[in-house]
């Protein structure tokens, strides 16, 4: 159908905030439905003449003008009510508005503690944000907690600790810890002058996790993403000083064990290489979203230039950066899976066999079975089930595609 370009006045949704993402990018956001677009400097102009008063053709001819280039109004007409624009809400139209939710990653999502109940005490800690003592107090506790566990090795017996008196204060502690995770970064968000949103229960590839939702975050400075991406680990590194000081003063080992749990989550979360507040820390400080993917896809490209499909993809430190990312990447989940099928590979073979009987034992014997028994069978069976996660975790997105090639 032809476009009749001097009767089409577009004009921009209400709601819609612009913000500079980097020296070549804004980002658009549709406060209404949460949605937000990275785009460059030509769309990002062209958006902005949308008032509903100008046409296709006058549009065109002001960009032209004004950026001295030369592009067609079918172009403008494209850029303007391409799909994605319409269906986030970024320009007024008739089709039906995706609201996104607080993360793509997440499913099974439910509301725990609501935006205005944060926000009643969220300001206690926002003082903690300050860009000098965050990174003088991340380093001083990092050191300061390496020290600690290295002098103290050799009371650490982390299986001695789980007993069926002290798993309840584990676990209340592990939860209020992970509360204060969530609320660094709400409080970090709201430091740096956005708005936070509500924290929340989900599951992360399979996995149960809480979220704060701080999307708002986007408008931020990458500088001080960094910190709110850091902020749950920041309280975690706060909460574990506070209980080695109190294993210095009473001398419970229990104490330092707990510690262990403590660390070993706060180190998980550091991962740079999973979806966890490394990952977005080190995409924020590279002002790269999507980091994963494009490493993967400067990997490939170097793959096809080896083989001369392609020219030499590494010009600049960034592109170096990323292949070794990516290569590091891949190269620790083979050698873990690797490592795990050639020193247990009975332990994998057998693992459904094993998992079996652990449930028939446990639903038979139930009266009989010790505490013992159970906590030394789950942690054999600990990594194996490692090992399978990962595995379905790799296949999962190689079984999507080959399911839409062949249409099943």
């Amino acid at each position: 159908m032809e476009i009749n370009f001097l009767s089409t006045y577009p004009k921009l949704a209400s709601g819609v905030e612009f913000h500079v993402f980097d020296e070549n990018t804004f980002l658009v956001q549709q406060i209404q439905y949460k949605n937000q677009l990275r785009v460059g400097k030509l769309i990002h102009f062209i958006l902005n003449l949308a008032d509903g008063k100008k046409n296709i053709e006058e549009i065109t001819t002001i960009t032209q003008k004004a950026l001295a280039i030369e592009i067609k109004p079918q172009e403008i007409y494209d850029a303007i009510y391409q799909d994605k624009m319409q269906t986030l809400g970024f320009i007024e139209s008739d089709l039906e508005i995706i609201e996104k939710s607080s993360s793509d990653y997440l499913k099974l999502k439910v509301t725990l503690l609501k935006e205005e109940w944060l926000h009643q005490f969220s300001w206690i800690f926002t003082p903690l944000f300050s860009p000098v003592l965050f990174y003088s107090l991340y380093i001083s506790l990092f050191i300061f907690l390496g020290l600690c566990f290295y002098m103290n090795r050799e009371f650490i017996s982390i299986l001695d600790t789980i007993t069926p008196n002290n798993l309840l204060i584990i676990y209340s502690f592990l939860l209020f810890n992970t509360f204060l995770h969530e609320m660094g970064h709400i409080s970090a968000c709201r430091r740096f002058g956005a708005k936070h949103g509500s924290i929340g229960f989900g599951f992360y590839l399979f996995t149960p996790v809480f979220f704060a939702d701080v999307s708002d975050a986007w408008k931020l400075r990458s500088s001080e993403r960094v910190i709110l991406d850091l902020a749950g680990v920041y309280m975690e590194l706060l909460s574990g000083a506070v209980v080695m000081f109190l294993y210095f003063i009473t001398k419970t080992h229990f104490l330092l064990n707990l510690e262990v749990f403590i660390l070993s989550h706060t180190l998980v979360n550091f991962n740079p290489f999973m979806r966890f507040d490394g990952y977005w820390a080190m995409t924020d400080f590279l002002n790269i979203p999507n980091l994963r993917r494009v490493a993967d896809g400067k990997m490939k490209e170097t793959a096809n230039w080896v083989v001369g499909k392609n020219s030499f993809p590494i010009q600049t430190k960034i592109d170096v950066f990323l292949l070794i990312y990516s290569v590091i990447s891949w190269s620790f989940i083979v050698f873990f899976l690797t490592s795990v099928m050639i020193g247990s590979t009975s332990m994998i073979v057998l693992y459904p066999y094993h998992l079996l009987l652990f449930f028939q034992h446990i639903i038979l014997s139930l009266p009989n079975i010790s505490f013992d028994w159970i906590k030394l069978n789950i942690a054999e069976l600990m990594l194996p089930t490692v090992f399978y996660y990962m595995l379905w975790s790799l296949l999962s997105k190689r079984l999507t595609n080959w399911k839409a090639l062949f249409k099943i």
